[in-house]
């Protein structure tokens, strides 16, 4: 299963499970699975946890993992999932075996989808990107991104299609109809 599907709640695991990849999304999701008590086991085929992770944020999750007893292990490929739900391993040149595990969840080679983004840019002149249609990672850098265009709307840092209505003091879209009663 992908991690974005245990994120989102279309797939529930069972109490053991592997997460492979240790960026932003494996880590977020390790640490979802872990606070549920899960027992977590991290693999990363590099030797660094949470690379393009914010490095306060990147603390606490790591933190958080090691005081709910997850494993991690970097310079780890997996090579096979068995039919038991036991996992093969190269971990630094040596084989190994991990598991069995009721669930895997791939979190690796994620990559951003920015195709509504080019269709709106075609059609509007002011779009904000954020999330991961920038770039894949933390839940809580796409909070921050979407805070700061907020912060840019309210100020009028943003130009149209964006504006402040004289009469109800709200912002709207410049391409429409807009009554001024809020």
């Amino acid at each position: 299963m992908f991690a974005r599907d245990v994120l989102l709640g279309r797939h529930a695991t069972g109490p053991r499970v592997l997460v492979v990849g240790a960026g932003p999304v494996g880590m977020e999701v390790a640490e979802y699975l872990a606070v549920q008590k899960k027992q977590v086991t991290i693999v990363e085929f590099t030797d660094r946890f949470g690379v393009g992770q914010e490095d306060g944020h990147l603390y606490w999750v790591m933190e958080t993992l090691r005081n709910l007893g997850a494993v991690l292990l970097n310079c780890t490929r997996v090579e096979a999932i068995e039919a038991d739900g036991s996992d093969r391993i190269q971990r630094e040149g040596q084989p190994g075996l991990l598991g069995p595990f009721d669930n895997v969840v791939l979190a690796a080679g994620y990559e951003p989808n920015d195709e509504i983004v080019q269709q709106l840019r075609a059609r509007m002149p002011a779009v904000q990107v954020i999330g991961d249609a920038v770039k894949p990672r933390s839940a809580v850098q796409a909070i921050f991104e979407a805070a700061e265009v907020a912060r840019a709307i309210q100020s009028s840092r943003l130009t149209p299609p964006f504006t402040k209505c004289l009469r109800c003091s709200t912002f709207v879209t410049t391409r429409g109809p807009h009554t001024g009663r809020g």
